[in-house]
Order: structure tokens, then sequence, then C-alpha cells
């Protein structure tokens, strides 16, 4: 087999943590319509995971050797990541669940956006609260409940879509049916994600 057109990744000298985002970053800057063939240790599941995350259906793998030398021929199909279905809001949820917390995130590591599902569980509650730098908007998808703010509650319904301005103070609480909402925003690049506590004034 020719392999005068494909670049080759030799991975055998590369620790098991670094080689997945050495491959990943050779993948991004191969050209579209080119392959790479990855030499590397027995076991490149992690590998295949990560790009099944980054860029499912974007990418071609053909295994090539399988025994002391292990090829794999990595082909890029398309010039960037593909459109997706990432998550379905209308899963169902069971009656006496009371989980809170982020039911699912946006996972792949090269986006620009964070993105969450949030669950409150009936009567529960997040505490008032410093919002971050970035505007950040939510989706109601089900339940009821109020959003807190500097000047009073609003009440929440499914459906109904809320903007929180960057560092503006807000706090949720559900109702005896729980609440359900996506948040959007800019990817935080640095700093946690727990909440600013507001300052008290005098």
């Amino acid at each position: 087999m020719s392999r005068k057109s494909e670049a080759i990744l030799d991975l055998r000298e590369v620790s098991a943590s670094e080689h997945v985002a050495l491959a990943l970053t050779h993948y991004k800057h191969l050209p579209k319509g080119d392959k790479l063939v990855l030499q590397g240790p027995s076991d490149l599941t992690a590998l295949r995971a990560a790009l099944e995350r980054e860029h499912p259906g974007a990418y071609s793998w053909q295994i090539l050797e399988e025994e002391q030398l292990v090829e794999v021929e990595l082909g890029k199909l398309t010039s960037h990541p593909l459109p997706r279905v990432v998550h379905n809001t209308r899963a169902s949820r069971s009656e006496t669940d009371t989980f809170n917390g982020a039911r699912w995130r946006l996972d792949p590591v090269d986006r620009d956006l964070d993105a969450n599902v949030i669950e409150l569980a009936p009567e529960s509650s997040i505490g008032e609260h410093l919002g971050p730098e970035l505007d950040v908007l939510i989706h109601v998808i089900s339940g009821t409940g109020q959003l807190h703010t500097e000047t009073g509650a609003v009440d929440l319904a499914a459906g109904d879509v809320l903007y929180l301005p960057a560092r503006s103070s807000r706090g949720f609480t559900a109702s005896t049916e729980g609440l359900r909402y996506l948040s959007v925003h800019q990817r935080k690049r640095t700093g946690g994600l727990m909440p600013t506590r507001r300052k008290e004034t005098s």
C-alpha cells in the first residue's frame, strides 16, 4: 500500500495521557480528504472514543495492522465537525426523581459554547448569587418555579426564555412539580462553575 501522500504519526513514544490530544491536534489540521496513519500502542480505544465525541460522522477509521505494531488509517471526511443531535430534552423523568444539578452538559472539547440541562427537584432551589462575566440564555423545558432578582421574583413556566445579563443577581426556586431548564452561554475559559455570592450592602 502506497503511503506517499499520507502523513504518519508515531505514537509509540508518547504517553497514553498525551497521545489522544496529539492525534486530535494533527487531525484538526488535516485537510479534508487527506488521511493520517497512526502508529501506536495496542489500545487506541480512548482515541476512538474522543473522535466519536468531537467529530462523529466526520472521519474514517481503518485498521491496517493489529500485531506487534498497531496501524490505523484515520481519514478526514469533512472540513469541519458535522452538526448533530447532542441531547433530547424531552427525555422522561421519574415522578420520584429528586435529582438536583446538571443532568446533561455539552462536552466537545473544541467548542465556543457551554450548555447544560439543569434539574431542580420539587421545592428545591439555587440560592441568589451573582452570575458570571457573560450573558446567559435559559429556556425552561418543563415544570414551574420562580426566578429571583434584585427587585423581586418572576414566575416561570415551560416554554419561557430568560435573558440573564452578565453579573446580574439571580436565584431559582422550583415549584412542587420541579423545574428543568437549558442554559447556554459563551464558554468559560477560566474560573470555576460555582456561583459568586452577592456582597451584602449596609
